[in-house]
Formats: C-alpha cells, sequence, structure tokens
C-alpha cells in the first residue's frame, strides 16, 4: 500500500505568504489601470573601464652597469661555491624596479637553495639606483668558484 503525501503545515504556507508580502515591491495604482504608460526599469551605472594589466617591455636590454650608479650585490650564503650562473632581466619605471625576471643558465642540483639563491639576486636587484630611468636592464650573477 502507498503512503500517502501529507498536507503542508499551516505555518509554512503562512509564512510563505508573509514573505511574498514583506518583499513584494509595492504596486502604484497608474500601474494597475490599462492604457497607462509603462514606466523602464532603473538602469544601473555604467562600470568604469578596467586598467590595462601590466606587460613586462620586452625590448632589447641594456647592461646594468651602463645605466645604474649603484649595483648592490647579493649575500651569498656563507660556504655555497658553485658554477651557477644566472641572468636577471629588470624592467625599470623612473628608476624603480617594476618587473624581474630571472633566467637559470646553470643552475644548482638543490631546489631549496636555488630558490633561495633567486631570492637573494631578486633582492639586490630591487636595490638598483638608476636615476629616473624607464627601460629594461640586464644584469648577470655567478656563484663564487671553489677555491682550487
Amino acid at each position: 500500500m502507498r503512503a500517502m503525501r501529507t498536507p503542508p503545515h499551516p505555518a509554512r504556507a503562512c509564512h510563505a505568504l508573509w514573505l511574498l508580502l514583506a518583499f513584494a515591491l509595492p504596486v502604484q495604482a497608474s500601474e494597475l489601470t490599462p492604457g497607462a504608460p509603462a514606466s523602464a526599469p532603473p538602469v544601473a551605472p555604467a562600470l568604469p573601464p578596467r586598467p590595462a594589466p601590466f606587460v613586462p617591455d620586452t625590448s632589447p636590454a641594456q647592461a646594468a652597469h651602463e645605466v645604474c650608479s649603484q649595483l648592490p650585490e647579493p649575500q651569498w650564503p656563507q660556504g655555497v661555491v658553485g658554477n651557477a650562473e644566472y641572468e636577471a632581466f629588470i624592467t625599470l619605471r623612473e628608476g624603480r624596479a617594476v618587473a624581474i625576471t630571472t633566467r637559470v643558465i646553470r643552475g644548482v642540483g638543490d631546489r631549496r637553495l636555488q630558490r633561495e639563491l633567486m631570492m637573494r639576486m631578486d633582492h639586490a636587484n630591487r636595490g638598483l639606483v638608476c636615476d629616473g630611468f624607464t627601460g629594461r636592464v640586464s644584469r648577470r650573477f655567478a656563484l663564487p668558484k671553489a677555491a682550487p
């Protein structure tokens, strides 16, 4: 035998009716009369245009020692030596670094050490003093060589 559905509880019906009445939009008499002109719905204000995304400059880079007056060297970790070489491309806007891209020419085997070296190079590149220069510069970094 199939179970019969029970009718909804009267309190639920009252709650639904209350919600309809509480959140209903007020209706004016002119909207109910036939032949009255329909008013246009309100229009949201236009959003301001989005700013253009930053795109790093891809023009040929000048050597940093030709353009900048101060070139801080990275503070390498104690006891780290090897053949690792890196090249950094720094986009400058009015003398301040706005984008830094580091290319690994010959890296180290330990990824954790390589991330630390790259962070130290980025920190040194942020300290460049280039006196209002706008453009792209490059720097090369190499780990200290092991003593023979």
